[in-house]
């Protein structure tokens, strides 16, 4: 066997265990992704591409045949509170009273449920809802 063909084997083989090695790792790696850390790949891709946002659509409006409007859509607002935030129950019940039209006992009583949310009042007007929170209360939030 001649030197250069005994040195041409050598690299052959040098060459062929370097790809074994990179195929190994490849492999390897490939195992690790897809079996042994599965379900946290699984959830990490879940929260990347499915996201659920409530969008709440303007209806048309509905018009006779005078082009009198008989149905239009209208915002409405929800009053919510969280009663760990509240400092002063008895000054945010009377403000609130008046603003949202329910008697004071009923939403002292909401306050000091053990629920940490409360809905105060559901489908109020924009006019109310500006009303509240124009008041600045912590613990009182409003949403559309």
């Amino acid at each position: 066997m001649s030197y250069s063909l005994k040195w041409l084997k050598i690299r052959i083989f040098t060459v062929q265990l370097l790809f074994l090695i990179l195929f190994s790792a490849i492999a390897f790696r490939a195992y690790q992704i897809q079996v042994s850390k599965r379900s946290f790949y699984e959830d990490y891709s879940e929260r990347q591409t499915n996201k659920f946002i409530k969008i709440n659509p303007k209806r048309g409006d509905i018009y006779d045949r005078n082009y009198k409007a008989l149905a239009i859509s209208t915002s409405s607002y929800s009053v919510y509170a969280q009663s760990r935030n509240i400092k002063n129950i008895d000054s945010v019940t009377r403000r609130l009273a008046g603003i949202l039209q329910i008697r004071p006992e009923v939403l002292r009583d909401k306050f000091k449920s053990k629920d940490t949310f409360v809905y105060l009042a559901r489908k109020i007007s924009p006019g109310k809802a500006k009303k509240v929170e124009k008041l600045n209360i912590s613990g009182i939030g409003i949403i559309p």
